[in-house]
Order: structure tokens, then C-alpha cells, then sequence
């Protein structure tokens, strides 16, 4: 975001990292996909995108320690 990249632009991104990482199983895969999808809405709506991004970013690091600790 730093760099002038739109908030909608990395989740994209993210979206796509995360279906192809490995290391995950398909219900974490599935729990941050859903909140991949609800933050692109409420960006779409007029969020504010730091927070969005911080919160999808939290998920994920959430989902890793979870398939890391199974």
C-alpha cells in the first residue's frame, strides 16, 4: 500500500498466494477466502484499506499458526 498499490489490488493477490499455498488446509484456505471476500466489499463500499488489509493479514497469520500447531 505503501508503494500506491489499491487495497482491492492485494487482495487479489493474497487470494491467489493463498489457494496455491500448500501448507494450509482446505478449511483455512476456505475461513480467509470468506474474508478475503468480506473485505472487498466493504472496501468496494469505502472502508478504509489499511485497516482492511491489517485484518485479512491477522486471518492469515492466524491460519498459519493453527495448521502449524496440528
Amino acid at each position: 500500500m505503501c508503494s500506491g498499490y489499491p487495497g482491492v489490488e492485494i487482495l487479489k493477490a493474497l487470494s491467489g498466494l493463498l489457494l496455491e499455498d500448500p501448507e494450509l488446509n482446505d478449511a483455512e484456505k476456505a475461513r480467509v477466502s470468506v474474508k478475503i471476500a468480506r473485505c472487498d466489499k466493504v472496501l468496494v463500499e469505502g472502508a478504509d484499506e489499511m485497516l482492511q488489509i491489517l485484518d485479512v493479514g491477522g486471518n492469515l497469520v492466524k491460519a498459519f499458526e493453527k495448521t502449524k500447531s496440528m
